[in-house]
């Protein structure tokens, strides 16, 4: 190396001077990464395909602040709850960003006489994403 041609290694070892040994740093550790993301708002898809006759329940609380910083919870439910629908239903719900504890009940009519009703979702407390497929 001169001041024509500057240069930096690109690589090196060291041995220790004792036993010429190579001198290396063993050392590993372990670590957690969490990652989030935040949603202005998020949208429930309702897809109802099926040869049956479904009902849903959705309901879900909306978390304001007054002035002086007290948390005011306000639980929704969507119109349609608990009516029936026939293949194809779809619908979207459109949820705020303040939205929380999400919950999606599903039950579908069997026909049978000894069980009439099914349930096929039960789901609570669904995180608030940008689309939650049903």
């Amino acid at each position: 190396f001169n001041r024509e041609t500057p240069g930096v290694p690109i690589a090196y070892t060291t041995n220790f001077l004792k036993d010429n040994e190579l001198a290396v740093i063993k050392n590993n550790s372990e670590y957690i990464e969490t990652t989030s993301k935040a949603y202005t708002d998020g949208k429930i898809n309702i897809d109802h395909s099926g040869g049956y006759v479904a009902q849903f329940n959705i309901s879900w609380d909306e978390i304001n602040y007054d002035p002086e910083g007290n948390e005011i919870v306000q639980h929704k439910n969507w119109s349609e709850n608990n009516k029936s629908k026939l293949a194809h239903f779809t619908s979207s719900i459109y949820l705020p960003g303040n939205a929380r504890n999400i919950n999606v009940y599903a039950k579908e009519c069997t026909g049978l006489a000894w069980e009439w009703w099914r349930t096929v979702i039960d789901d609570r407390n669904l995180p608030l994403v940008k689309n939650i497929n049903i």
